[in-house]
């Protein structure tokens, strides 16, 4: 068995990497001070939902949803492998470039909601206007 990463999720990865230097690393610099405090302040949660939009765009976030949802299909290995990055990135701020709701795959509650509550609640938070468990 071949437990090699295939060379389009290394691409994949390095593509990420490069998101999270551009656009994140500016950002967690900007904030470095109050984030060493452990505060969270509306124009910090406000920079990172802009990342949040900034990683729709590009495709990151919630790449592992279906593609008829809006999603790219992404599998759990090369999503995990998303996630790994931004670990090993130590930014903070790259938690909120990937979602939802987790790597381990749209939860089955989310995914077998009839079709006509979708846009209410999947389209939303795949788009990354809505967080999961969040009142707004």
């Amino acid at each position: 068995m071949d437990f090699s990463i295939p060379d389009e999720y290394r691409e994949l990865v390095a593509t990420f990497r490069s998101f999270l230097d551009r656009q994140v690393r500016p950002v967690e610099d900007q904030y470095r001070t109050l984030l060493q405090e452990d505060e969270l302040t509306p124009e910090m949660k406000d920079a990172g939902l802009a990342l949040r939009r900034a990683s729709t765009q590009a495709e990151f976030y919630a790449a592992h949803m279906p593609e008829s949802v809006g999603g790219s299909g992404l599998s759990n290995l090369g999503y995990t492998l998303l996630v790994e990055e931004g670990g090993k990135s130590g930014l903070r701020f790259a938690s909120f470039v990937l979602g939802p709701p987790n790597p381990e795959a749209p939860t089955p509650i989310l995914m077998e909601l009839p079709q006509h509550l979708h846009a209410k609640y999947i389209e939303p938070l795949v788009c990354g206007l809505r967080r999961p468990c969040a009142s707004r």
